[in-house]
């Protein structure tokens, strides 16, 4: 019973190795296993050498000048004298004033014109004269031009640089430099010395100081009405200053004839000339224009050819920038608020207008006399 018990065991046994074990049929060969494809190597590009960037060269610093560079001279203020179609001297135009300083040697009889520095001509007369200084004021026919040289103070030490001016062949000015010597006397005042001797066509011409001021004019060496045969000289402005005072009344500019006068007015709105009287058959009087002594119910003017004029004095000094004929707007405020009247200004009437140079001590005006409106 045991042996059958063991022989069925080992029966089981044998029969589920056989159940278990896989069927083998024909063999398969073996896939082969591909080989890996070598991948060629990327190139490892070569760095490009950028070019240096060049270092530039230091620049270098203009080591400061102890001596400012030298400022061109002005010639705005210096004029041509000329008559009959040629230049017979140079001269100066007063600073804010309009009139000329020239050497009167060079002037004749007849009719004078001035050229200014932008070429425009006008007619001028002799004010006035000296012939010991050998000096000529003159008066041109407006005050347009007010662009001039101012006078010097302290006279120059010896030794300092003038800039003094010459007429060349083409009638251009042409700068030159004197040196200061010192002092002498010529028909009685005293005139500069300088390194070189100033020539004819310098006559009439300022000699500037370093501020560009008038230190001295250039005038004839010789006394007055005598053939002259010796170099011109340079006179001190301080002459110059002195020959101003000694002008005359009629020294002045010929105004325009406009005939209005007026006061000085505030209104609180604005500021004129109130008017109290129209001169009778004047440009002005045909105007329509309200003038009184109550300054509330008058016509202010405020300005000529947009010019304010506050005062009579620079009402004058205004109309003396313009001549007969020429035509100017007068703006006007009244109770209609302002407005622009036109009118042609009149024939010339003497008057002398504000100088840089004080004037000659006049001699006092008589109470009933009363001034004439310009």
């Amino acid at each position: 019973m045991l042996q059958q018990s063991c022989l069925l065991a080992v029966a089981l046994t044998v029969a589920s190795t056989l159940h278990a074990a896989p069927q083998t049929g024909p063999a398969q060969p073996a896939k082969p296993t591909p080989a890996p494809v070598a991948m060629p190597a990327k190139p490892t590009p070569t760095p490009v050498a950028m070019p240096a960037k060049p270092t530039p060269a230091p620049v270098a610093k203009p080591e400061p000048s102890a001596t400012p560079a030298p400022v061109a001279p002005d010639k705005s203020g210096i004029v041509l004298v000329e008559q009959a179609g040629r230049v017979v001297a140079l001269g100066s135009v007063l600073q804010g004033d309009g009139r000329i300083v020239t050497s009167m040697s060079r002037l004749t009889p007849g009719q004078l014109f001035v050229r200014y520095a932008n070429g425009s001509l006008e007619p001028a007369r002799v004010g006035h004269s000296d012939a010991t200084r050998d000096l000529a004021l003159l008066v041109p026919k407006t005050a347009r031009w007010q662009k001039g040289l101012k006078a010097g103070g302290q006279l120059p030490a010896g030794g300092a640089k003038l800039t003094g001016f010459a007429l060349n062949a083409n009638r251009a000015l042409t700068a030159n430099e004197q040196a200061l010597q010192g002092l002498a006397e010529v028909n009685g005042h005293p005139v500069l010395k300088l390194g070189q001797l100033p020539k004819a066509n310098e006559l009439g011409a300022p000699l500037l100081d370093e501020h560009g001021d008038t230190a001295a004019v250039v005038v004839s060496g010789c006394s007055a009405g005598v053939t002259c045969t010796q170099p011109p000289v340079a006179l001190p402005v301080s002459e110059v200053k002195a020959f101003l005072r000694e002008r005359p009344a009629s020294a002045g500019f010929q105004l325009p004839r406009l005939g209005l006068a007026g006061q000085a007015a505030d209104t609180g709105v604005v500021r004129g000339l109130s008017l109290t009287s129209v001169e009778p058959q004047s440009p002005a009087a045909s105007l329509n224009l309200r003038a009184g002594a109550d300054p509330t119910q008058a016509d202010l003017l405020v300005a000529l050819a947009g010019t304010p004029v506050a005062t009579e004095a620079a009402l004058r000094t205004e109309l003396s920038r313009h001549a007969s004929g020429d035509r100017v707007d007068l703006l006007i405020y009244g109770k209609d608020g302002y407005r622009m009247v036109p009118v042609r200004l009149g024939a010339s009437v003497a008057s002398a207008v504000s100088s840089p140079v004080a004037p000659a001590k006049a001699a006092p005006v008589p109470a009933a006399a009363s001034p004439k409106a310009p």
